[in-house]
C-alpha cells in the first residue's frame, strides 16, 4: 500500500500534468511544467524542508562572503575562489534534485531531501565557522557541538 506522501505526490503530479496539457497548445508547456512541479513540490514539503533549503542557501552565500574576506585579508583573492562557490552551489542543487527523484521513485516522502539538506547545512556551517575563526571571530561552543556530531 503506497504511503500518504506517495499518494499526495501522484495527485500533485497529475495536477501538474493536466496543467501542462492545457498549456501545451500555447507553446509554454516547458515553463508550465517546471513552474507547476516546483510550486506543488514546495507546497507539499514538510516544515523541515522549508527551513533547511533557505538555510543552505544563506550559508552558501555567507561562506562565499567569509571566504572572500579571508582571501582579501591574505591578499590571495582570485576568480578561482568565486568559481568554487558557484560549483558548490550547483553541486548542492543537483544533489537536492537527485534526492527529490529518489524520494519520488521509492515513495519515501522527503527523507532523502532532508538528509541531503541537513548534510549541506552542517558542512556549510562548519565552513563558515572555520572562515570566521581565521578572521579572529571564534565560537567555541558551536565548534564543540559540531565536532561532537563529526565524531559520531
Amino acid at each position: 500500500m503506497p504511503s500518504k506522501a506517495s499518494v499526495e505526490w501522484r495527485q500533485r503530479l497529475n495536477h501538474a500534468t493536466d496543467y501542462l496539457v492545457k498549456l501545451n497548445d500555447s507553446g509554454g508547456w516547458i515553463l508550465a511544467f517546471l513552474f507547476g512541479y516546483t510550486t506543488n513540490w514546495w507546497q507539499a514539503a514538510p516544515v523541515a524542508v522549508h527551513k533547511l533549503l533557505p538555510a543552505m542557501g544563506i550559508l552558501v552565500i555567507a561562506d562565499a562572503a567569509a571566504r572572500g574576506v579571508v582571501a582579501l585579508k591574505r591578499h590571495e583573492f582570485d576568480s578561482d575562489r568565486i568559481s568554487k562557490s558557484l560549483i558548490k552551489f550547483f553541486s548542492y542543487s543537483i544533489a537536492v534534485f537527485a534526492a527529490v527523484g529518489i524520494d519520488m521513485a521509492i515513495g519515501s516522502g522527503y527523507a532523502a531531501v532532508i538528509i541531503v539538506l541537513t548534510l549541506a547545512v552542517y558542512r556549510e556551517a562548519s565552513s563558515v565557522l572555520e572562515n570566521l575563526s581565521e578572521l579572529g571571530l571564534d565560537f567555541p561552543g558551536i565548534k564543540k557541538m559540531l565536532s561532537k556530531w563529526e565524531k559520531k
